[in-house]
């Protein structure tokens, strides 16, 4: 997936999304790995962030504000940014990003990283 149909995944996401969070994770270098055998016979899918041996679950980031927030502090941790809620949208910015919107300030917040880490406008 290209990171700019990511970020308008995003961008048109009208409330959070697993898949996106999964997405995400994948653009920033997660690798998928098999987990424990879940309650239907199934292996669980975990994910092992890039320099890491042990897989971990996918992170919120498009529902938690606070998994959207590690994201940017793993991206750049030097960045400062802020994100305020206008009526049904939300709005965030990292210190020489881009504007970026979102449903919810955590999807806010994952599309003003991912613009600033691939430098899109």
């Amino acid at each position: 997936m290209d990171v700019r149909d990511l970020i308008r995944g995003l961008e048109s996401a009208g409330q959070p999304s697993r898949f996106l969070d999964r997405q995400i994770v994948q653009i920033i270098g997660w690798q998928k790995a098999a987990g424990p055998i879940g309650g239907d016979g199934r292996p669980t899918v975990r994910w092992i962030p890039p320099g890491a041996s042990k897989p971990r679950r996918c992170p919120l980031y498009t529902l938690d504000l606070h998994d959207a927030y590690s994201l940017a502090v793993q991206i750049d941790p030097d960045h400062i940014g802020a994100f305020v809620k206008e009526g049904e949208m939300s709005r965030a910015q990292l210190e020489g990003g881009a504007v970026a919107y979102g449903a919810t300030p955590a999807i806010a917040l994952c599309v003003a990283v991912l613009k600033l880490k691939y430098a899109l406008p």
